[in-house]
C-alpha cells in the first residue's frame, strides 16, 4: 500500500482515488490553484502544498487525521475552513497575503494548533495578540517579517507574558529565566525585572560553583585512591611494622582515605633504625621484629649452656696440628696424679 507520494509539474490534484492509504503527500513546487480531490485520503496526516498558486483553504473536511499542513509561499489572504481539523497541530502559512486581524480570526477556533508560522505576511495590527491568546496550546510562534513586531511595545516581553505556553518565539527559544524576568517586568517594571535577573544570575553562579566543587571532590578522591594504591604496592615490596600495616589497611578500607602523604614510611624507617641501634648495643643481633607483614625470623638462637672448647670453631677443616697437647689439658693432669696413663695408639694404613 502506497503511504508516501510526491507529485511534480501538476496544476490539478487528481487521480488519487485508489491511494486510500496515503499518509504523507508532497505537492510542493507545482502550479496547483485549488485544494481538491482528497476525499478518499482518510489516513492522510501530512500535506505539503508550499510554493503553489493556492488562494483559498478549502475541501479539507475529509482529512480528519491531518496534523501537519504547509501552505507557505502561496496567495492565501484569509485563514478559513480549518476548524474541522480536530488534530491539526502544525500550520505553516508564511509568505502569503495575510494582512488584517480578521484574516487570522479563524485561528481562535483551532485550539489544537501548537506550532504556528505566520512569518513574512502583511500583519501590522497589534490586536492580533488577542487572537493568539485564545490558542491554549500555542507553543511555537513565528511572526518575523511582519510590521506588527514594530507596532507592539516591548514586543518579545509582551508576547511572552500574554502567551503562557510559549516555548519558542521567532528565532530563539523562551527559557524559564526570560519568562520569569518578563513576568517581573510586567508586574513591577524595570526594577522588578532587574531584581529577578540578579536572583537568577545568583542561582546560576551557585549551580556552577556546586558543579566545580563536585568535580574537585571527584578529583581529590581519585588522587587519594591512587596514593592508597601506591602505599599498597610499597607495602608489598618493603615489609613494614605492625602499626604501619594497620594504618595502610585502615587507609584502604576507608571510602575517603585520610592519609594523603607517605610520612608513615619515614616513621617506619625511623622505628627500624632505632630498633637496630638498640640491638647492636645489646649484642642481640639475631632477634628480629615479629608481625604479620614483617620478614620471617632469620638466624639461629644460640644455646644458653655453652661448653668451652679449646678447639677453634672458625675453621672449616680440622688438622692434627690443631689438636691441643694432652699435657696441657687439666683433665689429663688429674689422670696423671691418679697413676693412670694415657694410651696413644698409632693406626697405620696397613693395620
Amino acid at each position: 500500500m502506497l503511504k508516501k507520494c510526491t507529485i511534480k509539474c501538476f496544476s490539478v490534484i487528481e487521480n488519487l482515488d485508489e491511494f486510500t492509504g496515503l499518509r504523507c503527500l508532497w505537492l510542493e513546487v507545482n502550479g496547483i490553484r485549488k485544494i481538491e480531490n482528497l476525499e478518499n485520503q482518510l489516513e492522510l496526516c501530512c500535506l505539503f502544498l508550499q510554493h503553489n498558486l493556492i488562494h483559498t483553504l478549502e475541501n479539507l473536511q475529509a482529512l480528519s487525521k491531518l496534523n501537519q499542513l504547509n501552505v507557505s509561499n502561496n496567495y492565501i489572504k484569509t485563514i478559513q475552513n480549518l476548524s474541522c481539523l480536530q488534530v491539526l497541530s502544525t500550520l505553516q502559512i508564511s509568505h502569503n497575503a495575510l494582512e488584517t486581524t480578521s484574516d487570522i480570526d479563524h485561528l481562535s477556533l483551532c485550539p489544537s494548533i501548537s506550532v504556528l508560522d505566520l512569518s513574512y505576511n502583511r500583519l501590522s495590527d497589534p490586536q492580533i495578540l488577542n487572537i493568539l491568546e485564545q490558542m491554549p496550546n500555542l507553543r511555537v510562534l513565528n511572526l518575523m517579517g511582519n510590521e506588527v513586531i514594530k507596532n507592539i511595545s516591548h514586543y518579545r516581553k509582551t508576547l511572552i507574558v500574554h502567551l503562557n505556553q510559549l516555548t519558542y518565539l521567532d528565532d530563539r527559544p523562551v527559557f524559564p529565566k526570560e519568562r520569569a524576568c518578563a513576568e517581573a517586568w510586567a508586574a513591577e517594571g524595570i526594577e522588578g525585572e532587574k531584581r529577578e535577573r540578579e536572583l537568577w544570575e545568583t542561582r546560576e553562579r551557585r549551580k556552577i560553583q556546586e558543579s566545580l566543587d563536585a568535580m574537585t571532590a571527584i578529583r581529590d578522591r581519585a588522587l587519594k585512591q591512587n596514593k592508597a594504591k601506591e602505599l599498597q604496592k610499597r607495602a608489598v615490596k618493603q615489609p613494614l611494622s605492625c602499626s604501619t600495616t594497620k594504618k595502610i589497611q585502615m587507609h584502604l578500607r576507608a571510602s575517603e582515605p585520610d592519609v594523603t602523604d607517605l610520612s608513615i614510611f619515614e616513621n617506619d624507617r625511623n622505628e627500624k633504625s632505632a630498633s637496630e641501634k638498640d640491638l647492636s648495643q645489646s649484642g642481640s643481633s639475631d632477634i628480629h621484629h615479629s608481625c604479620p607483614s614483617s620478614e620471617a625470623i632469620k638466624g639461629d638462637i644460640e644455646p644458653t649452656d655453652q661448653i668451652d672448647s679449646p678447639i677453634p670453631s672458625n675453621k672449616s677443616t680440622l688438622w692434627i696440628n690443631d689438636l691441643p697437647d694432652l699435657d696441657d689439658l687439666p683433665e689429663h693432669k688429674e689422670l696423671m696424679k691418679d697413676g693412670s696413663h694415657t694410651l696413644i695408639e698409632i693406626i697405620t694404613r696397613d693395620d
